[in-house]
Order: C-alpha cells, then structure tokens, then sequence
C-alpha cells in the first residue's frame, strides 16, 4: 500500500515524518507499506529525514495530481480547507479515488475526507487513531448507525459493483429500516461466510424461483431490495423488486492470438465474447495463455486496464491440462500445443464455460472456478 503525506509547515512535517515511520515500521503484518512525506514550506529550520520538500518554484498541487494517481491514500496535515481545494480537480468516482485523509498538526483528529469506504479511509482513520492516539472524525450514515454499506458489503465480500446509483439506494434504504435481501445464484463458486446486520437471505439455489425463500416465512411481495450475486447479467423476473447485481470475481479468460495483435483487438474480441453470453467482464479473475505470450504488448494493456493478474503456462504445462479441448493443428505446430485458450483457462482448476471463439483472429475460452 502506497500512501502519501503532504504538510504545508515544520510542526505538521513532524508529525508527518512520524506517521511515515510508523506506517513503514510495523504498522501492518499483512503486507508491504510504503509512505512517501512531501512538505511544501519555505520556512524550515531543519529538513526532516525521509521527506521530500517541494522547491520554492514548485506547486503543492503537482505533487497531489501525482500521487492522486499512483497512490492508495493521501494524508494531509492541514486545515480541511485546504486539502478539500487541493484534491477537487481530481476527484472522480469512489470506484477509482483513493483513501483522503486530513490530520491536525497537532494530531488530535483524523478525519476521513474521501472514499471512506471503498478507499477504506475510515478503516485507515480508526488505525491511525488508535496508534496515535486521536479521535477519528467518522462521517458516513451507515458506519455512524452501526450498519453495513453496500459498497463495504462488496468490497470484503469480494464483489464488484455493477450499478453505483443502485448501491447508494439499497444503502439509504438499510438506514431507513428496510431490509435487503440477499440471493446468491452461484454457491457452487461463490460462498458467504455471514451477512451483516440488515440484509437477509431471500432465495436458496435459482433465483428465478421465487418459492424458494427462506422457511417460506417471507411474503415475495413485500421484498423491495435484492442484491444478486452471479458473473451472468440476465437479472430474470424472479421479482418486481430493486435488484442490484454484485458479481464475484471467478471467471478465467483464456486468450491465444498472432504475435503483435493490437490491445484494442483482444478488448474487442473479449468484449463481443462477453456480450455474446450475457456475463461481466467485472467477474474476470485473471487472464491466462501460453508463455510465448509473456511480453505480449496487447494482453499486457488489457490486463492493466481491468486490473487482473496475467499468468502463462508452457506448452508442456498445458498439454497435461486434463479435459475435452478443442484441438487445432496449426496451433499445435506454432506452439507445441493443440489449444491455448482452453487449456489455459483450465489450467489452473477451473472448467470451461465458454469454449474455444474466435474473434477477428483472437481465441478466447472462459473457465469458472
């Protein structure tokens, strides 16, 4: 996790320094913290160690545009003013915003100031709180109720949201009293360890039957808000109510294609293949092929643009892949193989839901875990 600290004066560049240390040192047994300082002050008696002051002919604002995009929080030691000033003209959607936090010079406070949930800037305010001692300032209706977002529902439970507005809406109507309902048409891939308080399980197994709520003890037509977990975007007609979908992330997109295949061939090819069976390319998990393709440029970017991991397998690797493929003997002979797509799609335990298209020259095969 990459966070970065901006203070404006030698009391905040203190306390900045100190977060960093803390945040670097033991702040975290999960995985790797990084924070960077930068200070924007002409009137420092002494730089800091670890710090970054921004030259004289230099704005703030460049350093925030900058790490606005290549870091997962940003912590500013200032009036809330100011920090509110520097970041609107990046501000875009909590889907993409980082975590913005805003600390007193004196840290006394920690105040969440964008994307409390999905940026987890509330999470992080309580831990810096507790580690130094301040009082976080927490916003958000639901976190002050005692309830559970839609968005911080999706992001622990490893789901991606496929409708924001929607989101919002079942949100408002948890803290109005109602109650959400929960369907998950994949429990064969998909499991839920719990559910938070205010939602509740509607339907076992399909969710086109409606018969099949819990106990029977629920009228269908008093259910108002459902979410949907499944990777399919058909919603039925299971109900008159407000669905919104959540989708796990459990497909597998095989990919084969010429050497030099443009990044706007494979998004296309994927896209209409996607299309073509009614599912989210949200619930793609990683995208795999064979290691001819490691330094593919066009899977490469495609990958970088959804945000999924690119694995490859040898030829030897695939060809154990257990299963039916669909075999082709001049992938064979330039590959060593009889089939990319589906084999790498497999590889890995999944089965094939989709097999072997071709799109303007590229293969594509989507397994399921």
């Amino acid at each position: 996790m990459k966070i970065s600290i901006f203070t404006a004066s030698e009391r905040g560049s203190v306390s900045a320094v100190s977060i960093k240390d803390k945040i670097e040192n033991g702040y975290d047994e999960r995985g790797d913290f990084l924070a960077e300082v930068y200070i924007k002050s002409n009137h420092l008696n002494t730089k800091p160690v670890g710090a970054t002051v921004i030259p004289e002919d230099e704005s703030l604002e460049k350093y925030v545009k900058m790490a606005f995009s290549s870091s997962d929080a940003l912590i500013f030691l200032c009036a809330c003013g100011i920090a509110v000033r520097t970041i609107a003209p990046y501000v875009n959607h909590k889907s993409s915003d980082p975590a913005v936090l805003v600390i007193d010079e004196h840290m006394h406070y920690c105040i969440p100031l964008l994307s409390g949930h999905l940026g987890g800037a509330n999470e992080l305010a309580r831990r810096l709180s507790d580690l130094f001692k301040m009082i976080p300032v927490i916003t958000t209706a639901s976190d002050l109720d005692g309830l559970t977002a839609v968005d911080v529902f999706a992001k622990d439970a490893g789901l991606a949201i496929t409708d924001y507005v929607k989101a919002k809406d079942h949100t408002a109507a948890l803290l109005a009293g109602e109650t959400v309902y929960v369907i998950n048409e994949m429990p064969e891939t998909f499991t839920l360890s719990r559910l938070p308080a205010g939602y509740e399980y509607a339907v076992t197994g399909n969710a086109d039957d409606i018969s099949g709520i819990d106990k029977g003890s629920r009228d269908p037509d008093k259910i108002k808000r459902m979410i949907r977990i499944s990777c399919h975007e058909d919603e039925g007609t299971q109900t008159g109510c407000d669905v919104l979908t959540l989708v796990p992330r459990v497909l597998k997109l095989g990919i084969g294609c010429r050497r030099g295949t443009s990044a706007g061939k494979i998004k296309n090819a994927v896209l209409k293949c996607f299309s073509d069976h009614g599912l989210f390319t949200e619930a793609i998990e990683g995208v795999y092929s064979i290691d001819l393709k490691n330094e593919e440029e066009g899977i490469i970017s495609f990958c970088r643009e959804y945000n999924v991991p690119f694995t490859t397998y040898s030829a030897d690797e695939l060809a154990k892949v257990q299963g039916n493929f669909t075999p082709s003997g001049f992938v064979d002979k330039v590959t060593g193989v009889d089939n990319v797509c589906e084999r790498s799609a497999a590889a890995s335990g999944g089965r094939i839901l989709v097999r072997k298209e071709i799109y303007d020259g590229v293969t594509v095969a989507i397994g399921i875990i």
